[in-house]
């Protein structure tokens, strides 16, 4: 689908999978589990850098109608409880983190009809430390948050990982909406 939708747009588009099927270097792709080294990355990165002149231009006209968009963190949510907060910091992310335990919930205020596309979260150590598990550990380390309003309801897992979860589901945003933990959450923020 991506290659068709670059095609049909006239996008560019560098197929490291092809690369390494037409070079017979599979095995070396698949060493490094669902990420290529960072060093590959750079280096077409670089690549593509010194050769964008030659990039060709999409012919195509995108008139396209965006909605608006709204990213929501628990500093513009109505916070009912008491909130520990941390900053869970490294080389890629610098963030405040709001914990959201049993007894404690987020409300989204002025959002009313907005349709909730997804959910960032963090679930960090007790400490407030971004966890040390392996891959393997860690995603089955899972929690759940609850979001309801008055006519709907969801639960999403989230991992012991920094961690994007798309909602295709209702509930709209609404004054009613809620959100709730059911063990343990670090909850960063929500995009509507």
């Amino acid at each position: 689908m991506h290659r068709f939708l670059a095609n049909y747009y006239g996008l560019n588009i560098i197929d490291i999978q092809e690369y390494y099927q037409n070079n017979e270097i599979i095995q070396f792709g698949n060493k490094f589990g669902t990420h290529q080294l960072a060093v590959l990355n750079r280096n077409v990165s670089k690549e593509i850098a010194k050769n964008i002149d030659i990039f060709k231009i999409s012919k195509k006209s995108f008139d396209i109608n965006m909605p608006e968009y709204k990213i929501v963190t628990p500093e513009n949510m109505q916070r009912n409880g008491n909130f520990k907060i941390f900053n869970p910091n490294n080389s890629m992310y610098n963030e405040i983190v709001y914990r959201l335990e049993k007894g404690n919930s987020l409300a989204i205020n002025n959002c009313d009809g907005y349709q909730i596309i997804g959910m960032h979260s963090w679930n960090l150590e007790n400490s407030g430390e971004i966890t040390k598990l392996g891959f393997g550990i860690a995603t089955a380390h899972c929690t759940s948050i609850h979001l309801r309003n008055k006519n709907n309801g969801i639960v999403k897992p989230t991992s012991k990982f920094n961690i994007f979860c798309e909602i295709q589901a209702e509930p709209k945003a609404d004054s009613n909406l809620m959100m709730r933990i059911w063990i343990i959450l670090n909850f960063i923020q929500i995009l509507i």
